[in-house]
């Protein structure tokens, strides 16, 4: 059991040094052709990072933010990867922020072995109705046992 183990976090662990590679086509788009749309209708940016510091410890963090003065709430959790590959969010490892036109949240944790992510969901809205809703992940960091 061990060995299999074994094996799976070490396959979980060399997936994450994988890389893409993107080029741009040359082409110039008019208005007749393609066109490039904006990610985002309501935030200018959303993120999820999850790094090690120089202490030893984790920092796990997510925040999103607008152009607008709208209301913000994000939700940062920790996830671990399970047995079968699946990230499912950690016990005791939410936390919340709101803000209006920005929030962020932050906290810095001891981790046990393992592979992990932070996952953000971030939610704006204007006079209490939802204008945006987006889900934003950090790179898979891995954990020595």
């Amino acid at each position: 059991m061990k060995k299999v183990l074994s094996l799976v976090l070490s396959a979980l662990f060399l997936c994450s040094f994988a890389t893409t590679n993107v080029f741009a086509d040359n082409n110039t788009s008019t208005k007749e052709g393609p066109y490039i749309e904006a990610r985002y209708s309501d935030f200018s940016m959303v993120f999820a990072t999850l790094h090690l510091k120089d202490n030893g410890f984790y920092e796990i963090s997510g925040g999103a933010a607008s152009y607008k003065d709208i209301l913000i709430e994000v939700t940062v959790t920790l996830e671990a990867c399970g047995s079968d590959g699946v990230y499912r969010p950690v016990d005791g490892f939410e936390w919340n922020g709101s803000g209006y036109a920005s929030a962020l949240t932050s906290a810095t944790r001891d981790l046990p072995g393992g592979s992990y992510r932070t996952h953000t969901y971030a939610k704006c809205s204007l006079n209490g109705t939802v204008l945006e809703s987006v889900n934003a992940y950090s790179d898979v960091v891995f954990v020595p046992y």
